[in-house]
């Protein structure tokens, strides 16, 4: 059943549902113009640049709860308790069910519920009378009891000690008080009405222990009600009231305009007067905002009419610590906004914004405020909730039909942060509090299920849900070693398991796992911390992705998420054929089968070498046995469609042990493949950067018509063709293995070398302690080359050391850093970039000196879909004083930090577009050197000292974050220097990679450009 309250009153705290609303274009983040004052328009551009900036500072949701019973139960308002917990306070139609443990009174019913500091219900009291009884207010009282306030059309019965005070001609409806102890019991209960309807909206308790109550009249003079109406044909005046600690009225105020008036929010002040709010409907003119002050005996102080240019409706007034207020409104255009206004002390605009979220293709964005509060660091939080995607204020997608939206504003109205939380439905705010612990909690009612933030069902109808964002200051939390698990699956195929490990920054803690819903494939292990298996089970899943969601929670800590991504994929789509040339069959340690040798022709002959380490691979036997020979082919049958061809080489005899020496160009040959030239020339040890190193090399869009895939390898005047390894895998299912090695990797140190810079050094160092001798690592990648974070499978950080004091394990973790405006030569302790709150993902070394991998999955996607470079700082959050040592790209052992991503996308490599048509003229590449810039950053001219790799001339581009390239003047290189002036160019600050091109080299630099 709807509220019995009139069309105005549920507009003012439920504005217009969607499907009553017209389309219109989204203007969320712009000035109301004139309807205030149209002179405080601002910077607005600036509310743009904080979104990305500040999305980093979102409070984590903690946990939420849903309260409800078989019917509807709605949530009006919450308060926190003395005890730390919460008392909610709203309507319930439902009968005992779910979490409801009283019967139903009437129709409706006043419904409080008190649950403790995490969450957790402690007990629930059902208050109502035979009819319509709706409660709006509810507040803790100094006696460590509630006052309860609402408004009600029974007559006495049940918890209800008095008739309505309606005349016979006269409409239904009184204000009710019910005052209850610190365990739900009632004490009395007081009926405030005169003889038409009365709407109560606000009740507050004052000085002296009596109560203030506040709303709207349609009544005449009788019952509690002593003035008569303003305007006696469309009656509706504010009415305020005030009453005794037990209840008795000892005054009553009549006041507003000669139209129709609501009051919607209070606040008390401290001498026991008030300042009340609400609007002004006229039947001529536009709605206007009512603001007055009344003294403690009722007198009115001041009171202040503020027009609009249309239907803004104002939601709440409150008073800020600088003496003036803070207003919340909700505008009612084609679209809906939040519009929040500051007021001075003599109640005249200092500013006012408007914010709102994008519309989508099909609907407007309607965004409608409920509440608005001014925090403890002097800025505001405003609350309500929202249908609209990402875009103009809004930083994230709708989660459902409608999300809680709130958003964290400077103390002068700039936007800091804003965070949505919803489920898969309607989730609808109403109400916002800051709570002890510096955190938020947020309160209204919910028809979603368990899904997306809700991690409970639906009781039935709307529910009660509230949720508790973490302070943005926390640092407890937990978190999983890998932010994602990725299983794909044969259709047929139906079990399959992972591990993954969980942890806590602080105290071991008891902890709950949850999962979204439709997630019924996904097995979850018993909730701990430490190691854990989760399950699949695909039996009876259609061909296609599935994903859930895993939260884990402890109270007082940040949740953890898991994403668990999981691909059926349909039964022989197409043929894949892995075969270790030249080799016995062979398992990959990813769990690749390569079959032993096969459906090769040509010239038989095979070389292979019994032992030696290949580097950038896991896999050296894979790579110690090749066909080689003057000239060979494979035809291997397959299913007729478009194929990916991996080839896998090394140089294992030129510069091998126990080979010749190694020099430029010693092999080349030709690949064609279905009778297409796809490499001339090709170099092995060019491209892999010397002998003993694997290098893969791609070849897509291969489509086989005659159920025969042919590749010939060709000699183009330079010893034999080899190769290692063929993969054959169908489009549709290829994986993309992508290596990204580090523009930058250096560490920096605290103390007496807080200045010093170590960009040079081959080690990277990660210590932590509460005293000296901290060191953190920082990396940066270039991920320039991808183009669609969805397709993103997974993104491991690898880096190749140890634990260097013993062989405990030491947790080292991967921190976000968005500022990339670091360079290797340049940065120290002191001028590091800040890195992230909670990490993304986390190893433990020992002593065992090998690669560990990081998990930075959702990291690396919201980098690539951002500017396309990734910065991570490596660091032991648990201080557990134990130097780690890594291999930087500097070291000549040639394991060098590595990005790991798999991808179903696309990737363009920066530094070597288009290999396949080349005809390189490559010497070997040599990872431990690389050209340098000084001064980095620059101005105007910088200096390029090159390495010993680039022969001859050199060709240099200026390329910067969006792929444009400025092509530099020919340089003329001296005693391996070029002097380069930049100062030509249409350059605006920012990073850009410079391309330093020569007939022997590529490479990709980091420039860091301050004018």
């Amino acid at each position: 059943m709807e509220s019995m309250l009139p069309t105005f009153f549920c507009r003012a705290k439920r504005i217009f549902r969607r499907l009553v609303l017209t389309t219109g274009s989204s203007n969320g983040g712009s000035d109301f113009k004139t309807r205030l004052n149209s002179k405080f328009a601002g910077p607005w551009l600036m509310i743009f640049l904080f979104i990305a900036a500040n999305l980093s500072a979102q409070p984590a949701l903690m946990w939420n709860k849903t309260f409800g019973g078989n019917n509807r139960d709605v949530l009006r308002q919450m308060e926190q308790t003395t005890d730390g917990g919460y008392i909610l306070g709203g309507t319930t139609e439902s009968d005992i069910s779910g979490d409801k443990t009283q019967a139903s009174k009437g129709s409706a019913d006043f419904w409080v519920v008190k649950v403790s500091a995490n969450g957790t219900k402690e007990w629930d009291k059902t208050f109502g009378g035979s009819g319509f009884d709706e409660l709006i207010a509810v507040h803790q009282t100094r006696d460590g009891g509630y006052i309860l306030g609402g408004r009600s059309d029974s007559n006495a019965g049940g918890d209800k000690s008095s008739n309505d005070r309606r005349l016979t001609a006269g409409g239904r409806g009184d204000y009710w008080i019910v005052k209850i102890s610190a365990t739900g019991i009632k004490q009395w209960d007081k009926t405030i009405g005169g003889t038409g309807s009365d709407y109560l909206t606000s009740v507050r308790q004052t000085p002296d222990n009596g109560y203030l109550l506040a709303g709207f009249s349609e009544s005449g003079v009788g019952g509690e009600k002593s003035q008569p109406a303003l305007e006696t044909t469309f009656p509706r005046d504010n009415w305020l009231v005030k009453i005794s600690e037990t209840g008795n009225k000892v005054w009553d105020r009549t006041f507003g305009t000669t139209y129709q008036d609501a009051m919607l929010s209070m606040d008390v002040t401290e001498d026991g007067g008030c300042l009340v709010s609400g609007n002004v409907i006229g039947q001529e003119t536009n709605l206007q905002w009512y603001l007055a002050k009344f003294s403690p005996t009722g007198t009115r102080l001041w009171e202040k009419l503020i027009s609009t240019n249309g239907n803004d409706l104002l939601q709440e007034a409150h008073m800020t610590s600088d003496g003036g207020y803070i207003l919340g409104a909700s505008a009612q255009r084609p679209h809906n906004d939040y519009i929040v206004a500051k007021l001075n002390t003599n109640a005249e605009v200092v500013w006012n914004k408007a914010f709102s979220g994008l519309a989508t293709d099909f609907s407007t964005s309607i965004d409608i405020l409920a509440s608005v509060i001014q925090t403890k660091d002097g800025g505001y939080l405003v609350g309500g909730y929202s249908s609209g995607d990402a875009g103009s204020a809004k930083s994230e997608d709708s989660k459902g039909l409608d999300d809680y939206w709130v958003i964290k504003l400077y103390p002068d109205g700039t936007k800091q942060w804003d965070k949505s939380v919803g489920g898969t439905s309607y989730d609808y705010l109403a109400s916002v509090i800051q709570t002890k612990d510096d955190g938020y909690a947020l309160g209204g009612y919910s028809t979603s299920p368990a899904g997306k933030d809700k991690t409970e069902g639906s009781r039935g109808g709307f529910d009660m849900w509230i949720t508790k964002l973490a302070p943005e200051s926390n640092n407890k939390y937990l978190i999983f070693s890998s932010g994602t698990l990725n299983f794909r699956l044969e259709n047929g195929t139906s079990k399959a398991s992972k591990t993954v490990m969980l942890a806590a920054s602080a105290d071991s803690t008891a902890v709950t796992f949850t999962k979204s819903a439709n997630s019924n494939w996904l097995t979850l292990p018993a909730a701990a911390l430490g190691q854990l298996t989760f399950g699949i089970n695909a039996a009876g899943l259609s061909p296609g992705s599935y994903t859930a969601k895993v939260t884990a929670s402890a109270p007082g800590y940040r949740n953890a998420i898991l994403m668990v991504e999981l691909t059926v994929k349909p039964v022989n789509t197409g043929t894949t054929v892995r075969i270790n040339a030249g080799g016995a069959a062979f398992t990959t340690v990813g769990g690749k089968l390569f079959s032993a040798d096969r459906y090769f022709s040509g010239i038989d002959r095979i070389h292979t070498i019994p032992a030696g380490d290949i580097l950038k691979t896991e896999d050296d036997a894979l790579y110690r046995s090749e066909r080689s020979a003057t000239s060979f082919s494979y035809n291997i049958p397959v299913k007729n469609g478009e194929y990916v061809v991996v080839l896998h080489f090394a140089e294992i005899y030129f510069g091998a042990p126990g080979g010749p020496k190694a020099s430029p160009r010693q092999r080349l040959f030709n690949i064609d493949i279905e009778g297409l030239n796809r490499a001339s020339e090709y170099n092995i040890s060019a491209y892999a950067g010397g002998p003993m190193r694997a290098v893969q090399e791609e070849y897509t869009q291969v489509v086989v018509s005659d159920g025969l895939l042919n590749i010939d390898f060709l000699n183009a005047g330079a010893n034999l063709p080899s190769v290692a390894a063929i993969e054959v895998v169908p489009a549709s299912e290829y994986i993309s293995t992508i290596v990204l090695s580090p523009l930058a990797d250096v560490h920096v140190r605290d103390s007496e070398l807080a200045a010093q810079n170590f960009g040079a050094s081959e080690l990277l160092e990660v210590k932590s302690a509460n005293g000296n001798g901290n060191r953190n690592t920082y990396l940066q990648f270039s991920v320039t080359g991808l183009y669609e974070p969805k397709l993103i499978i997974s993104a491991k950080l690898r880096v190749y050391g140890y634990n260097v004091e013993n062989n405990t394990n030491v947790n080292v973790s991967a921190y976000g850093i968005d500022n990339d405006e670091w360079t290797e030569s340049g940065i120290n302790w002191q001028n590091a970039p800040m890195a992230g709150l909670i990490p993304e993902g986390y190893t433990n070394v020992n002593a065992e000196n090998k690669y560990y991998e990081i998990d930075v999955t959702n990291y690396v996607r919201a980098q690539v879909g951002d500017d396309g470079f990734v910065s991570l700082m490596l660091k032991n959050p648990t201080l557990r004083n134990r130097k780690l040592y890594f291999h930087s790209k500097e070291n000549p052992s040639g394991n060098a930090p590595q990005l790991v991503i798999l991808t179903n996308g696309a990737y363009t490599t920066p530094n070597r577009m288009n290999m396949e048509r080349t005809n390189p003229a490559t010497t070997l590449k040599q990872e431990n050197k690389k050209s340098i810039i000084y001064p980095n950053p620059v101005k105007k001219q910088l200096v390029l000292t090159l390495s010993d790799k680039h022969q001859g001339a050199v060709r240099l581009q200026l390329i910067n974050g969006l792929g444009t390239a400025y092509e530099l003047a020919a340089p003329r290189v001296n005693e391996g220097k070029v002097e380069v002036d930049i100062s030509g160019l249409p350059l605006s600050k920012g990073i850009y990679l410079l391309k330093v091109g020569s007939a022997t080299a590529t490479e990709v630099l980091k420039v860091l450009v301050t004018q």
